[in-house]
């Protein structure tokens, strides 16, 4: 059984090779990127790399659908916290995928959430009392840009908890091949807090490896027991 898991931007992937010590001899080409194997609690884990943005996400997460055929894709990485009460290093696991429009002659709009790539993910298979206090579930919310501060006050009224560029395309290629799904997201800013997007961008950074650290070490263990 291969278990895939996906990480996105350049920085989760960077990071993810400085924790598990990845060889470059181990790390191998693919069409987005590149990918290595790992086994973590006995379970055979391909990571891969998709490159961030919806586009290539999805691309890559069907190309790993249909050549590792695995019962499951998890997605590790980061996002922008705007749920509130939650905190830098927090982690959100996502229940429900949305995309939405955040371009300024949309915000008013009240279809702010396109439906139709819509995705509900089923959370039941997980034992949440095995995982840390700070992992909560809730809706991610993914836009292809940065969006504006108004957008954001928009789809937190929505009850979205954090928002990023890849989930609810993910989410979606997994949901129309009707294989399992499992989101993963720790909080490297609070964007609605942050009205500068070079300091928000100078936090994602700073915070990302610390981030990956505790998906890696605290969050994936523990769901691949429960697989």
């Amino acid at each position: 059984m291969n278990v895939c898991i996906q990480i996105c931007s350049k920085q989760e992937w960077k990071a993810f090779k400085n924790i598990l010590s990845i060889e470059a001899g181990e790390l191998i080409a693919f069409p987005y990127g590149e990918y290595a194997e790992r086994r973590i609690n006995n379970v055979n884990c391909i990571f891969f790399n998709s490159g961030a943005t919806v586009t290539k996400a999805s691309g890559a997460a069907q190309y790993a659908i249909d050549n590792w055929k695995p019962p499951i894709l998890i997605v590790l990485g980061t996002c922008g916290g705007i749920g509130a009460d939650l905190v830098v290093s927090d982690v959100v696991i996502a229940n429900k995928t949305v995309y939405f429009n955040c371009f300024e002659n949309e915000i008013y709009l009240d279809n702010i959430i396109f439906k139709p790539l819509t995705a509900e993910i089923d959370n039941s298979w997980i034992n949440w009392k095995n995982l840390p206090p700070f992992a909560h579930e809730g809706i991610i919310a993914t836009n292809d840009h940065y969006g504006n501060f108004e957008a954001s006050e928009l789809i937190k009224k929505q009850n979205v908890l954090c928002v990023d560029w890849e989930s609810a395309a993910i989410a979606y290629v997994c949901s129309i091949n009707k294989i399992k799904c499992c989101i993963a997201r720790g909080i490297s800013d609070l964007p609605l807090k942050i009205r500068d997007e070079f300091l928000i961008n100078k936090e994602y950074k700073e915070n990302t490896p610390r981030i990956m650290d505790s998906l890696l070490k605290d969050i994936l263990p523990i769901l691949l027991q429960d697989i």
